[in-house]
């Protein structure tokens, strides 16, 4: 009995000593298995890095026009030539140029109108004899108001005075309106005259000086 019992106790040492050897080998196993995955994954983890940074995608490069060619091969700033510069400068006008401009540019004035009474005296021949004429004047009023009388200057050489109608001598050369020709109105005229002795062969002015008076 003593000896059974010896022998069961033999038999289950040995189980046991083989589960636990069996235990050990599926143990060593699953560790191998374990640092295997782990291996593979860091491997597969390095080489996605490493291939991320040696090995990029390569990108496929735009064709380029000649303008942008022209574009990038031309300076960024371009400074400008000295013609250019000389053509932009606007050359200063000489004194005697800007006396020119100024002349042109200023308006034309009109001539002065005569001012306050003032009249025109025109000599018109009417007789001739051998040493003697007879010739007519008409007095008009050329002003913008009436005259109340005028008076003209007959200083022609050659031409002596010898008598008047429709004026009487003032002094001198100079002769007058009578009392009923004198005062005219603007644009009204009258016509004295006055015969006179001639040396050689005078020529006649075709107006004399005429002062008008205020009415």
């Amino acid at each position: 009995m003593r000896a059974w019992k010896d022998r069961t106790s033999l038999l289950r040492g040995r189980l046991h000593g083989r589960l636990f050897i069996v235990l050990g080998a599926v143990a060593a196993v699953a560790v191998a298995i374990a640092v295997w995955q782990f291996a593979a994954a860091l491997g597969g983890g390095e080489d996605e890095a490493l291939s991320d940074w040696t090995d990029p995608a390569p990108t496929t490069a735009m064709p380029r026009s000649p303008a942008e060619d022209t574009a990038t091969a031309a300076p960024a700033s371009a400074s400008p030539s000295p013609t250019a510069e000389a053509s932009s400068e606007t050359p200063e006008a000489t004194p005697s140029e800007t006396a020119a401009a100024e002349t042109s540019e200023a308006p034309e004035t009109e001539s002065a109108e005569p001012s306050g009474p003032s009249c025109t005296a025109a000599l018109r021949l009417d007789s001739e004899g051998e040493r003697s004429i007879s010739v007519k004047v008409e007095v008009v009023n050329t002003g913008e108001e009436a005259i109340g009388g005028w008076e003209i200057v007959l200083g022609i050489d050659g031409v002596d005075v010898t008598g008047t109608w429709g004026m009487s001598r003032v002094e001198g050369d100079r002769y007058g309106n009578w009392w009923s020709n004198g005062t005219l109105d603007p644009g009204e005229d009258t016509v004295p005259s006055f015969s006179a002795a001639t040396e050689g062969d005078p020529a006649l002015p075709d107006t004399v000086p005429c002062t008008a008076a205020a009415e």
